[in-house]
């Protein structure tokens, strides 16, 4: 039941949603949503239980949508899936949206019940400024967990995204696109069809506490001119590569990596130089460090290495890693 003033934040309960895992709550959901607009408020609520819906919820600016962590679900009913969109998504792809924060939810897109012709993603942005994503687990995407697009002022905490995507399907766990300055820290990203994260065209950006864990392809790519990227605290490990930098990504600083037990590469460089690597552990790898080009010059600094089967692929002392100091276990 409504009550009789209007409220600063809203349940979505009074609008009938059930979040029973059966009743589809599409209608109660979006009239939460429309009732919000109407009366600028910013909170809305999703009560622990499981939210079936069977249309994308689309987020308008100046908008929180929160529940009470991975209890709070909202899912997409079976055979739902629409092409090129998301789950959740924001309302204006063309003029773009401001202060968007996500909180505190589960977002699947359950893949397995959806006809995997249709590019599904989970979570979809694009165009938006001041995105904040809190404490979310996302899965069940068809192609992406997460997709954000062109967007500005990207805080992203605590996230764990997992199962989505197809193999050999170029996607992701997490995909942030042509974005500047984004600010990410502790992602766990694990056992997505093809990769953990990836940067396209990301320059300035700051990555913390990255876990890449048994994803299709690449733990990490990072592609398409992303520059000037900090990251601390990487480990990617039981990929197909552990890290991939590609496509002319240069200038990036790479602190405190702990890359192992890939099926293929631990690093590897394609078009891809000026790189620099502090403490970084390279072990269990098929093959330790690999660069396509020969013009690739990246900089390693206490560089650790054990047991990777290709152990020479590390090139050590030649023009392809200059300036490496090398530490054996």
């Amino acid at each position: 039941m409504l009550p009789q003033r209007v409220p600063r934040s809203i349940n979505v309960k009074w609008f009938k949603a059930k979040g029973d895992s059966i009743t589809d709550d599409t209608i109660a959901i979006n009239n939460a949503i429309n009732y919000a607009v109407t009366y600028n408020i910013v909170n809305i609520y999703f009560p622990s239980g499981t939210y079936m819906v069977n249309s994308p919820i689309l987020i308008y600016s100046n908008m929180l949508l929160h529940g009470d962590g991975i209890s709070s679900i909202i899912r997409l009913l079976p055979n739902s899936a629409n092409y090129n969109t998301g789950l959740i998504t924001n309302s204006d792809h063309i003029n773009g949206n401001t202060n968007i924060i996500i909180k505190d939810l589960k977002i699947d897109a359950n893949c397995t019940n959806q006809d995997s012709s249709y590019l599904q993603t989970s979570i979809y942005f694009i165009k938006v400024n001041k995105l904040n994503i809190d404490n979310v687990d996302c899965t069940g995407g068809l192609i992406e967990g997460i997709y954000i697009y062109n967007c500005s002022e990207i805080n992203i905490n605590n996230l764990t995204t997992h199962n989505n995507g197809l193999y050999q399907q170029d996607a992701s766990g997490l995909h942030i696109d042509n974005c500047d300055m984004p600010v990410i820290n502790n992602v766990y990203s694990y056992s997505n069809g093809f990769h953990g994260v990836i940067l396209s065209s990301c320059t300035h950006g700051s990555f913390n506490n990255i876990r890449c864990i048994n994803n299709g392809y690449d733990g990490f790519r990072i592609q398409y001119n992303s520059d000037y990227n900090f990251f601390n605290n990487i480990v990617s490990s039981g990929n197909f590569r552990g890290m991939y930098f590609t496509t002319e990504s240069t200038k990036n600083i790479i602190d405190n990596a702990n890359i192992k037990d890939n099926l293929a590469l631990g690093i590897a460089f394609n078009i891809s130089a000026n790189n620099i690597f502090n403490k970084c552990i390279l072990k269990e790898n098929a093959q330790g460090i690999v660069t396509v080009d020969p013009g690739d010059n990246n900089y390693f600094n206490m560089l650790m290495y054990d047991e990777n089967v290709v152990n020479e692929e590390l090139a050590i002392g030649s023009e392809l890693l200059p300036f490496m100091n090398s530490i054996n276990f």
